[in-house]
């Protein structure tokens, strides 16, 4: 097998490795240090949402609430349950199913419940209730291990193969034999980190940072009921009748009633609310009579107590006419006393309200009143006279989020900064063993050969030809590399004295071989470098100038730009313009640097025009088609950052094979340049390019080219011209004029809907100090052509 084939079976076994282990952690059970629950739906309790067979996945959550579909454990039915959570009460929840008209026996806590509802799949219940039979998942088991077995057994196979005729060398690290050898290893681990800072950071960025749970603040209501009244001697142990005792109307009618209200919570402000106090007359058919005994009245605090007179006797009396009234005769009648607190105000900060409004309640007949329920057994019994009520207050505060993998609780924070870092390290790490390989295989022909297929490759003397075998030679590497493959051998090698790399492939009747020499430095290539240095040079030393062309607006009758135009001051061959030096810059790769110092250049001295006077002035700049595009619109943007250029004022423009060669690749990174602002300009337009192709560039300005100007007496010339400055026009685009030389010309251009031209008529490329003093007068733009000519 080639490397190119082992470091793509590499790639991906990363792949499967990496998904495995994220299928682990999103589907793995609990028990195994997941968060997820498989449930197969066995019922019809929740149609239509769920239906018998359906699969649904519950993971758990920090907190549920109603609405939220939940599985747990219903332990009165020793079974799982997945209903919807309707109600809380008291810490736990009431559910019930979809489809059901009643609700749950068993009402589950928080802690209870597995988890709520994350995906549902229809029907795949029934498939794994299948696969999960003993005999089914034996089957499969078996299967699975058989072929596993048999795909090991042949590569061990060919290993061992490969191991024997194998023959030790030396190696270095980052060699092609090391990378060739190494490169599925390699291959693998980064590709693991890859896509695993890759599928973290995905998820990590997905998610907020911080995430709001609620959590219960527990406070406390606590009131304590006291009644009194004056007794004779002899009856009681004292002469007052205290708190739990009865009270026999023929001794005292007068009873008063004591309510003491305490607030209590871990922390609280600004408590304060109102306190009403009643007495309500029933009886067990439902007759009710309500008794102020107190208004409502407002507190400020955590504590209040207030006292009040009942009159028993009127209690005792009104119960009398009801009866005369209506005929009702009952023996006995209760008697509430109720107070009502209203009370608001902050707990650790957070703003609540609330009401608590415990009851006091008496039997009472014609003899006496009495307690009731004093000692009614309960669960934990409470004193009527001491009420109390522990609740709690929802706050919703804000908590770093996680992402739960394999059971443990990750920050999204901290997965977002070690994805990141990992996921840089390992594309540096691929780019860097891109560019090295790359590097190595154009540098050297053997080196090419080692880092496609050093797994095949036995380093032998020269001597292991046998004499009598026909040597058959084969044009290419790869037709020999095919061979071995085909019958399962090696690729020898030998390097001999005259630096020939000799690789031979061996069968029982003939010997295969291709031979390679080192790469050699060619003339041409000698040639190059020798001008990339000199251009280079040339650069560094400042042998770079620009000239400056005006733009004229026909209309204003006034300078409206400048086009720079680049020049060479040469030490022995003198000033050459850019058809001597550019094809040279563009095929040593300087392009790119040299156009950035153009536009640097350019945009320093409209700066200087400007800070000296000068209106402000559009500037055109030619840009080479081997110019990279895609940084153009940051470069612009941070030149005219710099320079406080607006970047309006930019006119970048492009030749007419620039945009037929690359019309795709290029309509991006125009476009980001029209959002800055930056006018597009087609240069020297000779009709080679169609309308439809500049209506999907957008350019503003469509320049004519010199061959359009300078034959304008030829009647299909002026055809052409015509057509096509009607067919821009209707496109939005602004036409201009180039190599305008003559008074004929100008006056022609003046006929037609021409915007702006340029020439050696208004002037020839100069340097910028002589464009100051010859071009502009007084810090003013020149009026350049005469109104009356």
């Amino acid at each position: 097998m080639t490397n190119k084939k082992q470091w793509t079976m590499a790639l991906l076994a990363g792949l499967v490795i990496v998904l495995t282990i994220a299928s682990w952690a999103l589907f793995a059970p609990p028990q195994m240090g997941g968060l997820s629950t498989l449930v197969i739906v066995n019922g019809n309790s929740m149609e239509p949402l769920f239906h018998s067979g359906d699969l649904v996945i519950v993971r758990n959550a920090d907190y549920y609430q109603v609405g939220d579909v939940v599985a747990y454990k219903n332990m009165q039915m020793g079974k799982y349950v997945i209903h919807r959570i309707i109600a809380e009460e008291f810490g736990h929840f009431v559910l019930q199913g979809d489809n059901n008209t009643w609700t749950d026996g068993y009402e589950p806590a928080s802690d209870e419940i597995i988890g709520k509802q994350w995906l549902h799949i229809p029907f795949i219940g029934k498939a794994m209730s299948w696969f999960r039979k003993p005999v089914y998942f034996s089957l499969s088991v078996c299967l699975m291990g058989g072929l596993l077995m048999i795909s090991r057994l042949k590569e061990r196979s060919q290993q061992l193969r490969r191991k024997m005729k194998l023959t030790p060398s030396r190696q270095r690290w980052l060699t092609p034999q090391r990378i060739g050898q190494s490169g599925e290893i390699i291959f693998l681990i980064f590709s693991i980190v890859l896509l695993s800072s890759l599928i973290f950071g995905l998820i990590a960025f997905m998610r907020p940072v911080t995430k709001t749970i609620p959590e219960d603040i527990s406070y406390k209501h606590t009131g304590k009921f006291d009644y009194s009244a004056p007794a004779p001697s002899g009856v009681y142990d004292s002469n007052t009748i205290q708190s739990g005792q009865p009270i026999f109307l023929k001794l005292n009618c007068d009873v008063r009633i004591d309510y003491g209200y305490a607030f209590s919570a871990e922390s609280f402000q600004n408590i304060h609310g109102t306190q009403a106090i009643n007495a309500v007359i029933s009886d067990s058919n439902g007759w009710k009579r309500t008794l102020t005994l107190q208004p409502e009245t407002g507190f400020t605090g955590s504590e209040y107590s207030t006292s009040s007179k009942l009159d028993l006797c009127e209690v005792n009396s009104l119960v009398k006419t009801m009866q005369e009234k209506t005929g009702l005769q009952h023996s006995e009648y209760t008697l509430s006393i109720m107070p009502i607190t209203n009370i608001e105000g902050k707990i650790e900060g957070v703003d609540f309200s609330d009401i608590y409004a415990p009851t006091l309640d008496f039997r009472f007949n014609d003899i006496s009143f009495w307690l009731a329920n004093t000692n009614a057994v309960a669960e934990e019994p409470v004193n009527p006279l001491y009420p109390y009520s522990e609740r709690t207050l929802k706050n919703w505060v804000e908590v770093p989020n996680t992402i739960s993998f394999l059971g443990m609780k990750l920050p999204v924070s901290g997965v977002r900064v070690f994805a990141t870092i990992f996921f840089l390290i390992s594309a540096g790490g691929f780019s860097y063993l891109f560019a090295t390989t790359s590097k190595m295989s154009k540098a050297s022909k053997d080196a090419d050969v080692r880092l496609r297929y050093s797994s095949m490759l036995v380093e032998v003397q020269n001597n292991i030809i046998e004499p009598n075998l026909p040597i058959i030679d084969v044009a290419a590497i790869q037709d020999l590399a095919r061979l071995a493959e085909r019958n399962s051998s090696m690729i020898f090698h030998y390097l001999n004295e005259n630096g020939i790399h000799t690789y031979l492939v061996h069968n029982e009747n003939s010997v295969y071989r291709v031979m390679l020499p080192e790469r050699e430095t060619t003339a041409d290539e000698i040639g190059l470098e020798s001008k990339r240095k000199e251009l280079k040079h040339a650069l560094d030393s400042g042998q770079f100038i620009l000239h400056y062309q005006p733009v004229i607006d026909l209309n204003k009758q006034q300078i409206v730009g400048m086009e720079a135009l680049m020049r060479w001051n040469h030490p022995t061959l003198g000033t050459l313009p850019p058809s001597a030096f550019i094809p040279d810059a563009e095929a040593t790769g300087l392009i790119s640097i040299i156009g950035e110092w153009v536009i640097r250049t350019a945009c320093k001295q409209l700066r200087e025009w400007e800070d000296a006077g000068i209106p402000q002035l559009s500037l055109a700049i030619n840009i080479s088609s081997r110019q990279s595009l895609y940084v153009l619109p940051n470069l612009i943007k941070h030149i005219t950052k710099e320079y406080r250029i607006e970047p309006a004022q930019i006119q970048l423009e492009f030749s007419e094979l620039q945009i037929m060669e690359n019309l795709e690749s290029t309509l991006k990174p125009l476009d980001a340049l029209r959002k800055l602002g930056v006018a597009i300009s087609i240069d020297n337009y000779t009709g080679k390019v169609s309308m439809a192709q500049l209506a999907r560039i957008k350019a503003r300005n469509l320049k004519f080219a010199m061959a359009f100007i300078s034959q304008l007496k030829n009647p299909e010339m002026i055809a052409v011209a015509l057509s096509t400055i009607a067919a821009a026009q209707e496109l939005g685009m602004l036409v201009d004029a180039v190599g305008v030389e003559t008074e004929e010309q100008l006056q022609y251009l003046r006929t037609q809907p021409v915007s702006c031209a340029q020439g050696f008529y208004f002037g020839k490329p100069v340097a910028a100090d002589e464009a100051l003093q010859t071009l502009f007068g007084a810090g003013r733009r020149s009026v350049i052509i005469d109104g009356a000519a």
